[in-house]
């Protein structure tokens, strides 16, 4: 009796635990049908322990998705499951997933209409003639909806960490970027255009339920979190960026700023004066953009608008950084000229008749800048090593007729004084278009073409070093 009491109980639970199983399997089953979010509740990600590592270096990755291991991030466009399609559907839509800046992150985030503009639907006016006389031009509002089949790349943002010690490696994943291709209007490309970004912690679940098109690991389908996380795609390191190839010691303070020791190892030391002329191919960026953007500035209206914004900056006198100029000598300098514009004459009285108007000073017309360096000779290196003491920029002068008379040097300002206003602002760059530089970058790794200049007055004899000199 009490055999067969067991094995009914037995039997039962047996029934029930095969209903459990059963119902787990359709909702499961019925859960990945046709939704986003198929993937469940997003799997904890463990976190890297910077203490476990010494050196930090921010990595940028450069995904193509028109190349074959990749092009699951493109496929699905029209049914919105295209990687670009994810991460604009959760920006724009009810989600409202935080974006920003392509390269200044979460310190620069956009407004829903900045993302519009960029990648969304954007309002335009297109200006046509009227159909009747007298055919006057009028106003007509247009929408343009952003085509995102030409995000063909996109920049992986990464920290890579090393543990000297144990001579391990780690990477994180930080951010994605969203970039297109731009081209003139012969079709020839241009270069790369980042559009946005977004942080990786706050696109991770969007990222987790959503599937990559095609794409299967033994048999399972593979999340686009996943795929970042495990590396499923085909990505190459991409040159240039500001930091690759600097590691950042971790747990490392004060280091010594390699341009300012001078080493018992250096036995003579000359000054140099040079010539930048930014017509020349490599220097063309620095007299660009002519009108501010929202980052960049051209070379002479960085060192301006820094010389006006940080009364510590000293400016000198025409020469060699001989006596200081005043705030006013500089202002009449760059500031807005005042003229007179004849706008009539009476003919009978001979009287003219004028108005005076204010003129912003032209940063075009400076179209070179002349540089003090130091030049050491290192013994133990048996090389040559350079240092940009100072700047000074010089403006095309014309006559009245309109005829060029040369260049008239403007004013000197030291490199130690710029420092902190070059590594904060970003130079236009002709060639890439994609990685934004600053001024310290450029000048720090000689990124430029300048000329000796010739002549007794811009020559020093070599300097020998005295031991207690060093």
């Amino acid at each position: 009796m009490n055999n067969e009491c067991t094995i009914n109980i037995s039997n039962t639970k047996m029934k029930n635990l095969i209903y459990v199983v059963v119902a787990t399997v359709l909702l499961t089953a019925l859960s990945s049908c046709g939704g986003k979010e198929s993937n469940g509740p997003i799997p904890s990600v463990s976190l890297i322990m910077e203490s476990d590592y010494k050196w930090k270096q921010e990595v940028i990755s450069v995904i193509d998705v028109r190349e074959a291991e990749n092009i699951g991030f493109a496929k699905g466009l029209e049914e919105g499951e295209a990687l670009i399609d994810v991460l604009l559907d959760a920006a724009l839509g009810e989600k409202a997933v935080p974006t920003y800046h392509p390269f200044f992150g979460a310190e620069y985030p956009l407004t829903v209409e900045e993302l519009h503009e960029k990648a969304g639907t954007r309002l335009d006016t297109t200006w046509v003639p009227s159909p009747e006389p007298p055919y006057l031009l009028e106003p007509v509002a247009s929408e343009e909806v952003f085509d995102r089949s030409t995000v063909v790349k996109y920049y992986v943002k990464e920290n890579w960490y090393y543990s000297d010690d144990e001579n391990i490696a780690a990477k994180e994943i930080i951010g994605i970027i969203a970039v297109i291709e731009v081209f003139d209007f012969n079709n020839n490309f241009k270069g790369n255009k980042p559009l946005f970004s977004v942080q990786m912690d706050e696109v991770k679940d969007i990222l987790w339920n959503a599937n990559v098109v095609d794409l299967e690991v033994d048999g399972n389908e593979v999340s686009y979190l996943d795929a970042f996380k495990n590396g499923n795609y085909s990505a190459s390191i991409k040159q240039g960026h500001p930091k690759t190839n600097n590691k950042v010691a971790l747990f490392t303070i004060d280091l010594p700023q390699e341009e300012e020791r001078i080493s018992e190892d250096i036995v003579w030391t000359q000054d140099v004066w040079s010539e930048m002329d930014l017509i020349e191919g490599q220097n063309v960026g620095f007299a660009y953009p002519e009108s501010d953007d929202l980052f960049r500035k051209s070379l002479i209206k960085v060192i301006v608008d820094g010389v006006k914004e940080n009364e510590s900056i000293e400016i000198y006198e025409n020469g060699v950084l001989g006596e200081l100029m005043s705030r006013d000598e500089f202002n009449e300098i760059t500031g807005s000229q005042i003229d007179t514009i004849i706008l009539e004459k009476d003919m009978v009285k001979g009287e003219a008749k004028g108005m005076i108007v204010e003129e912003p000073w032209d940063y075009s017309m400076v179209e070179k800048f002349r540089i003090k360096e130091k030049w050491y000779f290192n013994s133990d290196k048996e090389v040559v090593e350079k240092r940009i003491v100072a700047f000074c920029p010089l403006e095309a002068a014309y006559d009245a007729d309109e005829e060029f008379m040369g260049y008239r040097p403007l004013f000197w300002v030291c490199m130690n004084d710029l420092r902190e206003v070059f590594s904060n602002s970003y130079i236009y760059e002709v060639e890439d278009i994609s990685v934004p530089r600053t001024y310290q970058y450029i000048f720090m790794n000689r990124l430029f073409d300048s000329e000796i200049l010739d002549g007794a007055k811009y020559k020093k004899p070599v300097v020998k070093i005295e031991r207690d000199q060093v």
